[in-house]
């Protein structure tokens, strides 16, 4: 299993490398991309979540050049701590950050109920759903960016005041539900 799963990490990359002017190699390289990335999280993920699970990770990118086999072994009490460790540094988290987390875990929520709602029913308007789940996500998304701006921490913003970043958020979710709007026709 380890060794198929280098051998195609490496058959992709080579495909990558092969640079000329097609558009092909773009799409190559992110796919690429994102199969090494979906890879790692996903093994880090279950390794996380599974009890005494022996996950095996594959570095292409190491700092000798050479490619590395990293083996990790989890069990249940390493989850344990690492759902403590995040609850007491959510804790910490400002009121107003964990509002808008609300209203990110409140939108994505919708949208999966509006998901759900479909497979039930059926999706006959479907450009209503379409523009019911992607209202949603465009808001999740809207809303991710203002608690990243708001966020007292991140370095980036800091001199950026927060009725700005409010101001934005609410300037693009404007445009997003007119383009929405437009789209149910």
């Amino acid at each position: 299993m380890i060794v198929n799963i280098v051998q195609l990490t490496n058959q992709f990359s080579s495909s990558v490398l092969d640079i000329s002017c097609e558009p092909q190699v773009f799409v190559n390289f992110f796919a690429t991309t994102f199969f090494i990335s979906s890879f790692y999280v996903s093994v880090i993920f279950f390794s996380y979540f599974s009890e005494n699970c022996q996950c095996v990770l594959f570095s292409p990118f190491s700092d000798s050049g050479k490619q590395e086999l990293i083996m990790a072994k989890s069990n249940a009490s390493d989850a344990q701590a690492l759902v403590r460790s995040l609850r007491s540094a959510y804790a910490a988290t400002p009121t107003n950050l964990k509002i808008i987390d609300l209203y990110v875990v409140f939108a994505i929520a919708t949208a999966i109920i509006q998901v759900v709602y479909m497979g039930i029913v059926g999706s006959f308007p479907f450009n209503s759903f379409l523009s019911g789940v992607l209202s949603c996500v465009g808001t999740a998304v809207l809303a991710v960016c203002l608690r990243i701006q708001v966020n007292k921490e991140n370095k980036e913003f800091k001199d950026l005041p927060p009725e700005r970043a409010f101001a934005d958020f609410v300037l693009c979710n404007l445009v997003l539900h007119l383009v929405i709007m437009n789209f149910l026709g």
